[in-house]
């Protein structure tokens, strides 16, 4: 059994819901009276909470069927954050030099999806897995590149160049 469905939680269902990131530090007090601090995950955690209390019943059942139908927390699924679905912020619209994924020596062709939050040495870079197909746009120098310059893996999030 796979541990990914294929499928993804319909928007009309996660509409309302609310979303956070989860980042575990610990915080340990030194004798000296300072502190020091760590954190064991190298990324934040996205944690979404998606009540029942203002759907109807047919809603709430249908959202209740989704989850059985993953085993709660078994199988992954697709899911499109309303708040953090593009390259971009979420009133703007997504431009092909959105994100930098790497800078080319004339024989790398394999480039992986990310989303940086931030800027500088501070910038956290998120890994971009199972983008939505047809949606990635991809820039070489500045320069927007045709749908058959580049194919884009969506199991992975790689983005091969043809050149």
């Amino acid at each position: 059994m796979s541990a990914f469905h294929e499928t993804r939680l319909p928007l009309r269902l996660a509409f309302g819901g609310t979303s956070g990131i989860e980042r575990r530090t610990e915080v340990v007090g030194l004798a000296s009276g300072f502190e020091r601090r760590s954190s064991p995950w190298a990324q934040g955690r996205r944690r979404y909470l998606i009540g029942t209390a203002s759907r109807s019943l047919d809603e709430a059942a249908e959202l209740v069927a989704f989850f059985e139908a993953r085993r709660g927390r078994l199988h992954g699924f697709r899911f499109r954050d309303p708040a953090d679905f593009k390259s971009c912020a979420p009133s703007a619209a997504p431009a092909p030099a959105d994100q930098a994924l790497g800078t080319g020596d004339g024989t790398r062709t394999l480039f992986q999806l990310v989303k940086r939050y931030g800027a500088g040495e501070e910038a956290v870079v998120r890994t971009i897995a199972k983008p939505q197909a047809g949606t990635v746009r991809v820039a070489v120098a500045g320069v927007e590149q045709a749908a058959g310059a580049f194919a884009v893996d969506v199991a992975s999030g790689l983005v091969s160049l043809a050149a």
